[in-house]
């Protein structure tokens, strides 16, 4: 009888380990599963969302630089602005490039140290195309608080050296910038569209849209614009995905 009864005992035991046994290994693969499927299910959700903003925001990104360049292209077909740059050009006729590159050169160190430069920078900022560009940029609703795109928009001349601006450009001289080489192109033009870098002289990043100015196929001088990278981009970057 008490053999009988252990026996009972013991299968019984074996019945209740063997269902939680069951139950726990049951339980752990539909936890799994759960897991494993709501895990693969969100990702594709996010997946998806995120494709589908980044495509957004491409698109977006590509019709918003194209904008300006199209602006860019608007400037410089302006007879206000093409007119300076030919008139400073022609004040480098029978000079070699040796002088006007000393004289240049000469101009820049002075303006960067803001020594008589008073006549060069008044010149600059009083001009025609100067009045130009700050009129254009008056009518487009820009001003020069933060939410202005950009930094600086200037004109520079054949040899590099600044002929207008919106507002005194930190240098007289860039014609040693990768970007003006890259637009004036030995003369031949072509348009220069950078990435984010950072200024040197603004401490600040930027995204510059380049353009030659053209007269009979040949580059003249090239206008720059200097975009405040956080303004130019805030439209088009501010999506989230969860």
């Amino acid at each position: 009888w008490n053999h009988l009864k252990f026996f009972k005992k013991s299968l019984k035991g074996k019945i209740v380990l063997f269902n939680l046994t069951v139950g726990l290994v049951s339980g752990i693969l539909v936890l799994s599963s759960i897991y494993l499927i709501g895990t693969y299910t969100l990702k594709k959700t996010i997946g998806a969302n995120f494709q589908q903003v980044a495509e957004a925001t491409s698109s977006n990104l590509e019709t918003l630089i194209n904008y300006h360049i199209q602006e860019s292209h608007l400037l410089i077909t302006s007879s206000s602005i093409l007119s300076v740059v030919e008139e400073s050009n022609a004040l480098y006729e029978g000079e070699d490039s040796a002088a006007i590159r000393q004289r240049i050169l000469e101009i820049e160190d002075r303006w960067v140290h803001a020594q008589g430069v008073d006549a060069y920078l008044l010149e600059v900022l009083n001009n025609k195309a100067s009045l130009y560009l700050k009129n254009f940029f008056n009518q487009e609703g820009e001003t020069t608080s933060d939410k202005n795109p950009h930094y600086e928009i200037l004109v520079t001349n054949a040899r590099g050296a600044v002929v207008a601006g919106i507002q005194r450009p930190a240098h007289y001289y860039y014609g040693n910038r990768g970007w003006w080489q890259e637009a004036y192109h030995q003369g031949q033009g072509k348009l220069f569209v950078g990435t984010i870098e950072m200024d040197p002289d603004l401490n600040q990043k930027v995204f510059i849209i380049s353009s030659p100015l053209m007269k009979d196929d040949k580059a003249v001088g090239v206008l720059s614009m200097i975009h405040n990278v956080d303004v130019f981009f805030n439209a088009v970057t501010t999506a989230r995905v969860g």
